[in-house]
């Protein structure tokens, strides 16, 4: 990937709201290193449970989650997010090669370990995606004022 799009990719996710779920700590220390490069407001979980409970609670813009967890797996986590939101972008990560349940509504795959390439991709791909979909839920506001706004404007006039 080249530098300009790198950078353009670091300013268009600086903002964005991330849930990271992963039980291995050296895992997540190394991987941290490499998202806080992208995401200045992360949040860290170290199960599903804790994870669906985090996620249930504040408002995220893409999750990123390990699947083999203990107490609850990533994709028992995502089972039950999916109940409540079928938008939110999810990321899976795994250091095994594990039949994903593509029902789920997973966005992407990232290998453990992370490569950098792959990762960059992916997340291009899906920041793309996020600002696309505020992008649209603004312009539905918008429009849903402007009628609210019309319709007032009516019935003063009665």
């Amino acid at each position: 990937m080249q530098m300009d799009r790198v950078l353009s990719l670091i300013d268009d996710s600086k903002d964005l709201r991330l849930l990271y779920v992963e039980d291995n700590s050296q895992v997540r220390t190394a991987t941290l290193k490499l998202l806080y490069h992208f995401f200045h407001n992360i949040t860290v979980c170290v199960n599903g449970e804790v994870g669906l409970e985090t996620f249930n609670e504040k408002e995220f813009d893409l999750i990123i989650t390990d699947i083999e967890m203990p107490v609850m797996s990533g994709m028992e986590m995502i089972e039950h997010i999916r109940l409540d939101d079928t938008t939110i972008p999810i990321l899976v990560s795994s250091a095994q090669d594990e039949p994903l349940d593509l029902s789920l509504g997973i966005n992407g795959y990232l290998t453990k370990p992370i490569e950098q390439a792959q990762f960059l991709d992916l997340l291009e791909h899906t920041v793309r995606y996020i600002i696309f979909k505020h992008r649209l839920n603004t312009q539905q506001y918008m429009d849903t004022q402007a009628v609210h706004s019309d319709t007032s404007h009516t019935y003063r006039h009665l």
